[in-house]
């Protein structure tokens, strides 16, 4: 059993249910390819839980070209085994092959991919002629199999339509060290937190994108995107995101299947019930958003508390935790209504608001300091700089 706040994970229900969506892959495997089986795993769950499978069985579902599912599986297959494959350089150049690595070429053509059994090795050729393909290692965070994605992924395509401001491999060059500081700070202080990112993320992207938020979602379950937005960002912004999209990634398995937590279905509106009609969020993302609240908070109060941060950074930190706690206290209140949640949902609900609570008591002194009138829907830092002098804190 781990604990987040007040809020307490059965480890062996995650399992369980982490093994479900691994089932829930296998079947649409078999059903899709069965002659895979012949040449894979089938009792390595990891492979089925492979962020790229969900993304093509959802982009399927959607009528989305994405890469073949021999492309997506090539690197679990065993050398001796793997077969002769077409890949497609796509518009950046830069191509993946989950569990091996990522090559660059020109953009917009289409190889053949193949092992060569003789000089153990990949062999890559165009129109029958072998050539040269420079190859990237896959990149991990660090001490961990969580891998760094390296390219554009079609789901950034198709939201940002591809206006990102730079590579999704320079980002992550400027910016791998500090979430590597940010995750040493997180296995320090909520170790316990850390195992269940490890049991749940398999893969984190950093992008770079003047629109659009972070995200974990379920389509692409297993893999988190940080969003830097064209800013300079400290181990303060990535335990926060880290926390946060690692969070959602780690509830969509707590609670499968939604619907036990909810009267109504998931995908319901909240406006339905609050009146509130600029709100579009739904009543599952909003039970999300309790539960992300509660693991920002443990992250950033267990910072607070280990003096881990000074300064500009201890003053980040602050006000990233009662701008959260401000919004907890509200997204309590909507979510307080009989007519959404059910017995295990009351269940949950009663240990969020019991976290909420033990903090307010713990910072309410800050918290009532705060000055949060200029701030936007996602906390800006150099807003709260504004309304929000170092020196108020001393």
């Amino acid at each position: 059993m781990e604990q987040i706040l007040k809020f307490k994970i059965s480890i062996d229900l995650l399992k369980y249910n982490i093994n479900e969506l691994a089932n829930t892959i296998r079947t649409l495997l078999y059903i899709e390819n069965s002659s895979i089986y012949e040449i894979i795993d089938i009792d390595n769950s990891s492979i089925f839980l492979e962020p790229d499978l969900f993304n093509y069985f959802n982009s399927k579902e959607n009528g989305i070209v994405t890469n073949s599912i021999f492309q997506i599986l090539w690197g679990y297959i065993p050398n001796k085994l793997k077969p002769e494959i077409e890949v497609d350089t796509k518009e950046g150049g830069v191509f993946n092959i989950p569990q091996f690595g990522y090559f660059k070429y020109t953009p917009n053509q289409k190889l053949a991919m193949c092992w060569d059994r003789f000089n153990n090795k990949v062999v890559f050729k165009k129109m029958g002629v072998v050539i040269d393909i420079e190859k990237h290692l896959e990149v991990f965070l660090k001490n961990t199999e969580i891998r760094f994605c390296q390219n554009e992924t079609n789901i950034l395509k198709i939201e940002n339509k591809s206006n990102l401001l730079e590579p999704i491999e320079s980002t992550l060059l400027r910016f791998k060290g500090i979430i590597n500081n940010a995750w040493d700070i997180m296995k320090n202080i909520v170790p316990g937190f850390c195992k269940l990112i490890e049991l749940t993320t398999k893969e984190i992207t950093i992008f770079n994108c003047p629109y659009q938020e972070s995200k974990a979602a379920f389509s692409q379950y297993g893999r988190a995107f940080i969003n830097v937005k064209g800013e300079d960002h400290n181990e303060v912004f990535f335990i926060d995101d880290l926390a946060h999209q690692c969070g959602h990634i780690l509830f969509y398995a707590l609670t499968m299947p939604p619907n036990e937590y909810l009267i109504p279905a998931p995908r319901t509106l909240l406006k339905v019930f609050t009146h509130i009609d600029w709100d579009e969020r739904d009543i599952y993302g909003c039970l999300h958003g309790l539960f992300t609240y509660t693991t920002i908070l443990h992250c950033l109060d267990k910072c607070l508390e280990n003096e881990i941060f000074k300064d500009v950074k201890k003053h980040e930190a602050i006000g990233r935790l009662c701008f959260y706690m401000e919004k907890f206290g509200k997204d309590l209140a909507l979510m307080n209504n009989p007519l959404i949640l059910s017995k295990k949902g009351w269940e949950m609900f009663d240990l969020f608001k019991d976290g909420y609570e033990s903090l307010y008591k713990k910072y309410k002194i800050t918290i009532r300091k705060i000055n949060f009138s200029n701030q936007t829907y996602i906390f800006n830092y150099n807003l709260f700089q504004q309304t929000n002098p170092m020196n108020l804190f001393e």
